[in-house]
């Protein structure tokens, strides 16, 4: 994970860049290969050490989400009939306080295509679904889109890995969804699909993506 943090004069407007880029992902419930993680911060920062790739591998014995690092975006809950699931929490922007300093921490993390089926947080329906995806703060903007298991595979296989898929190379789709007055996000789900959500917040964007099988 390639996190920086930059800090900024208080008041002034929120840096909202996100990047889809190669590296990994952080938290979840499920074990998943991501690549190295690398993480950097500016001279005002003091330096962070480096993660332990074991600390970035998502594992069902983990804790879901670092809630109390003011850093971090808001986790993702998404409810699935009497299920939860937990999705990744991969590329973000996302703006904080820190000793009366207003910081961002931009984190890269590879594309929703370039992840390995196997491990991933998935929700299990036998067919279209309505689920509910809640966060830690209150959404004020969402786009969904997904992406059929099938072509990713094949994409993996023609690439060599999923980590080596181009995002040009697979196709999504974008599905339609409802933002509640609390901040939810409502939507659709169905077998076979991969769904990414990018999602705005007051403090920044943050980009969840999960599976359905």
């Amino acid at each position: 994970m390639r996190r920086t943090k930059t800090p900024l004069v208080l008041g002034s407007a929120l840096a909202l860049t996100f990047a889809l880029g190669a590296t990994a992902c952080n938290q979840q419930p499920q074990a998943q290969d991501t690549p190295a993680e690398e993480v950097t911060e500016s001279q005002q920062v003091e330096d962070a050490p480096a993660d332990d790739a074991a600390d970035n591998v998502p594992s069902t014995t983990d804790e879901v989400g670092t809630a109390g690092d003011p850093a971090n975006p808001p986790q993702a809950t998404l409810v699935c009939g009497s299920e939860s699931v937990y999705p990744l929490t991969c590329s973000s922007t996302w703006t904080f306080e820190q000793d009366g300093e207003s910081m961002t921490v931009t984190t890269d993390a590879p594309h929703p295509v370039q992840y390995d089926a196997d491990g991933m947080p998935t929700a299990n329906v036998d067919e279209p679904t309505e689920v509910t995806a809640s966060f830690d703060e209150p959404a004020t903007y969402v786009d969904v889109m997904r992406y059929a298991e099938d072509d990713l595979a094949a994409a993996a296989e023609e690439a060599g890995s999923a980590q080596d898929v181009a995002a040009s190379d697979v196709v999504g789709e974008i599905i339609d969804a409802n933002l509640g007055e609390d901040g939810t996000v409502g939507l659709t789900v169905e077998p076979g699909y991969r769904y990414a959500l990018e999602v705005s917040f007051e403090n920044g964007i943050c980009t969840y993506v999960f599976t359905v099988r």
